[in-house]
């Protein structure tokens, strides 16, 4: 193997042991699965979740998560029940060697969207803080969630001000998330008008050109006809035989026919080109500087600064 190959793995398991460490001086946490109550157990677990979510995103447990506390539990023996209480946390806490453990329950009453949870100390055998909140949105009801976590890890570690910092962080992502889909939307119907517009256009000049060509190419055997029957009128004029006067005659009003026909499709077609052109719809500048605009708004949003 070569010596630099060995730095690196050295280096990989250096880091890896530091962050070993930095997560066993971290209090560990666990959430227990949040209790339905007249509400899916869908809506529940995507709860649990995002407590879970929340809890990993802030840095400051060693978060037990929902399949390593399924397989602890299983491997003891026990599974999980319906547990809100502080009596059956801290007999679970303590089997899942945990510090702190989060129970709660999602309700509906009567149309109103409930959470409510709580943190208890395993090692102390107290429940540190409990928090409700509600709304009448099922949409609403995981900003609600995001805001129960933060407000029971602050029982633990203290109004510090990386968990403020984090709970606003998430609160402006989420609201830069909301804008980047309502501004992607503007945008997209803007682009959709502009395009069709613009699809209008090139259909139209299309025809408009193709009028122009036949309308060009009837003209100019217009012109041809009209000579051809010019030449045969001067035929006529000079002819002495009856039976050549009967023809050039008749060649003649054959010319001034085609002439005549010829020169109509000419005009049409001519004309038919300059109303297309004329009446082909115009792109609004306002859109295509509106698209712009959103644009660089959207890619400002899109690399924050912090």
């Amino acid at each position: 193997m070569k010596p630099r190959s060995v730095v690196l793995i050295a280096f990989f398991f250096f880091l890896s042991s530091l962050v070993a460490l930095s997560e066993e001086n971290l209090p560990k946490i666990a959430v227990l699965p949040i209790q339905a109550n007249n509400i899916s157990e869908a809506d529940a677990e995507g709860i649990t979740k995002l407590f879970e979510k929340v809890l990993l995103g802030a840095e400051v447990f060693n978060v037990i998560e929902q399949y390593q506390v399924k397989e602890i539990l299983k491997d003891q023996g026990f599974f999980l029940t319906e547990c809100t209480e502080e009596k059956c946390a801290i007999v679970f806490g303590r089997l899942l060697h945990s510090d702190y453990i989060i129970v709660g329950m999602l309700s509906n009453v009567e149309g109103m969207y409930m959470i409510h949870a709580g943190i208890v100390d395993v090692v102390h055998e107290e429940t540190l803080k409990t928090q409700k909140l509600g709304t009448d949105s099922l949409l609403q009801i995981e900003e609600l969630a995001e805001v129960v976590t933060y407000k029971l890890m602050e029982s633990v570690v203290g109004k510090r001000e990386y968990v403020t910092d984090r709970a606003t962080e998430a609160n402006e992502d989420r609201q830069r998330e909301e804008k980047l889909v309502e501004l992607r939307s503007i945008k997209g119907r803007l682009e959709q008008e502009v395009e069709g517009i613009k699809s209008k256009r090139k259909r139209r000049s299309l025809w408009a050109w193709i009028s122009l060509g036949a309308g060009v190419g009837a003209c100019g055997f217009a012109g041809y006809s009209w000579y051809a029957s010019d030449v045969t009128y001067n035929n006529y004029l000079n002819a002495t035989l009856t039976e050549d006067v009967l023809r050039y005659r008749d060649e003649v009003k054959r010319w001034d026919t085609i002439t005549y026909i010829s020169g109509g499709i000419g005009i049409v077609g001519l004309g038919f080109s300059a109303v297309l052109w004329l009446t082909s719809p115009k792109v609004d500048r306002n859109k295509i500087d509106a698209i712009k605009k959103l644009e660089a708004e959207i890619q400002g949003l899109e690399r924050p600064t912090r």
